[in-house]
């Protein structure tokens, strides 16, 4: 409910009760935890000897993707981490690609979906939405065609235009240039 709401469900439910937050669950709890310990790390320890094995690689790798991979080898992932919840019976998994062309080309969702029909194979069902940007598109599909999608469409020519498509990193990643060793 929005603040200018509160009045009117006043009047309509009295008296207002907030409804009680679940409890955290142990996975959350171990993330946080674990989140604590390494706050502490930084905060308190002496990190010259760390930060002397990682001077090679961060001019390498990004900084954020070594962290995650010395975390992961730190806490022997996957099985020294909880594994995701696997999705419901009956509940498909979506996968989120980045296509590097947008409106400014001229394209269209339909564009698309005939592309990854056509050139990629995918089935026109396990298209879910297509998000048309300026310079990007980002579309959702089922996680298990993913892969296919991106190759593809990857170098297919589009309204002009040679495709590169990848698995979207998130916001900000598609616009730094890659790291050079």
């Amino acid at each position: 409910a929005e603040p200018f709401q509160l009045d009117w469900l006043r009047t309509l439910f009295r008296p207002l009760t907030p409804l009680p937050l679940p409890v955290a669950s142990a996975h959350e709890r171990k993330v946080a935890s674990l989140r604590e310990r390494l706050t502490r790390a930084v905060e308190s320890g002496d990190l010259s000897r760390e930060l002397l094995i990682l001077g090679p690689l961060l001019e390498r790798h990004d900084a954020v993707e070594l962290a995650a991979a010395a975390l992961k080898l730190a806490v022997g992932s996957p099985a020294g981490t909880p594994e995701p919840a696997p999705a419901p019976e009956g509940v498909a998994v979506y996968a989120r690609l980045w296509v590097g062309i947008g409106k400014k080309d001229g394209v269209k969702p339909g564009d698309l979906v005939a592309a990854l029909a056509n050139e990629a194979k995918v089935p026109a069902a396990s298209i879910g939405k297509i998000d048309v940007r300026d310079l990007f598109t980002l579309l959702e599909l089922r996680a298990e065609n993913a892969e296919q999608a991106v190759r593809g469409l990857t170098g297919i020519t589009l309204r002009g235009r040679r495709l590169v498509a990848r698995l979207d990193r998130g916001p900000g990643a598609a616009g730094r240039p890659p790291r050079r060793g």
